[in-house]
């Protein structure tokens, strides 16, 4: 991974001046995608490509890697100019190191009932659970699942499987930040995320009411159960 660090705003100022002449009226074929190889330096081909991906994705371009110095780059083609000039300037960038992260992962029911209670084996989330439960009533929660994950911050998918969750991550370091592009899977149901962390955090990343169909292939339980995806990560 590289820094980025100031490097945004020249990013954003090439990209900018390349796609200045588009306009909004008519279709311009240099505004439709284009698919382009890139030859980088050798074994940097992953890095320098999550980085332009940060760079670029909000401009409707995306980048993946073939091999180890190959940079392939679907991008309108009045931008492609500007990312040849930003490939260039990354590979004149120091790497940066990675940095070894470690996740923990939960799975959660929470029922209604007339006090909120949360069991000692979820401790680690009752600020979390407190302020889930002020938003929907007092519930009583429950750990259905947890993982425990290190990794490191280099943008490679990471999976790992609980007994009923199943994990894939890949997560990057940005601006001090933690960053995690996460896939998380309890059976039938799925939630896909990207956060940006501070070091310590933990937080909510969905809350999903059952239905009744679905209380049956999972956990029986009263009307009005939740089921609860949280994520802590830290630094080491």
């Amino acid at each position: 991974m590289y820094h980025v660090t100031g490097f945004l705003i020249l990013a954003l100022l090439i990209l900018s001046a390349c796609g200045s002449d588009k306009t909004a009226q008519v279709i311009d074929p240099a505004s439709t995608a284009e698919l382009r190889t890139y030859e980088v330096s050798q074994g940097n081909a992953r890095d320098i490509a999550g980085t332009l991906s940060t760079l670029i994705q909000d401009e409707g371009a995306r980048a993946r890697t073939i091999g180890d110095n190959l940079v392939v780059v679907s991008a309108p083609v009045s931008l492609h100019e500007g990312i040849e000039a930003l490939l260039e300037r990354l590979q004149e960038l120091p790497p940066q190191s990675a940095s070894r992260i470690r996740l923990h992962y939960w799975l959660v029911s929470g029922k209604p009932s007339d006090t909120t209670v949360i069991p000692s084996n979820l401790y680690p989330l009752r600020q979390a659970l407190t302020e889930a439960a002020a938003t929907v009533g007092p519930m009583t929660y429950h750990q259905l699942d947890y993982i425990q994950q290190m990794l490191t911050s280099d943008r490679r998918n990471h999976q790992i499987d609980g007994d009923i969750l199943r994990v894939e991550t890949q997560a990057v370091m940005a601006e001090g930040k933690i960053g995690l592009d996460m896939t998380l899977v309890e059976r039938a149901r799925r939630v896909g995320a990207y956060v940006e962390m501070d070091d310590g955090e933990t937080i909510l990343l969905a809350q999903i009411g059952l239905t009744d169909k679905a209380k049956k292939s999972s956990v029986r339980s009263n009307s009005g159960e939740v089921m609860m995806f949280l994520v802590r990560a830290e630094r080491n």
